[in-house]
């Protein structure tokens, strides 16, 4: 399936690892569910814009029980759905710590 698009992508397996990306409504990011198999569980990756209904499918689908979103950066297209997300299950979020040397101007949103 193509970014954009209302149902998720197939999953891959790679190493043994489930791998499936969620596309969101916005920007043509994706929000990617990564598990060690079907049933365990899982690490929710930039739940962006538009992603909880597709979220909630692939841990459906797949018997996932998600254990924490990570986020790469803090931009709005990679942390719209947190709340909901964490909220609904009680989960953290992580994020990594704004560095001076990476250059970011958009702190503490980097």
């Amino acid at each position: 399936m193509q970014p954009g698009g209302d149902q998720p992508r197939y999953p891959a397996t790679l190493g043994g690892v489930l791998v499936t990306a969620v596309p969101a409504d916005a920007f043509g990011t994706n929000c990617y569910v990564v598990a060690t198999a079907a049933g365990e569980q899982c690490v929710v990756i930039d739940p962006g814009i538009g992603v909880v209904d597709r979220l909630e499918a692939v841990f459906e689908e797949h018997r996932l029980h998600p254990a924490a979103v990570v986020l790469t950066h803090g931009h709005l297209d990679h942390t719209f759905s947190v709340a909901p997300v964490c909220g609904a299950r009680g989960i953290t979020a992580y994020r990594r710590r704004c560095s001076t040397n990476t250059g970011c101007t958009r702190r503490p949103w980097c």
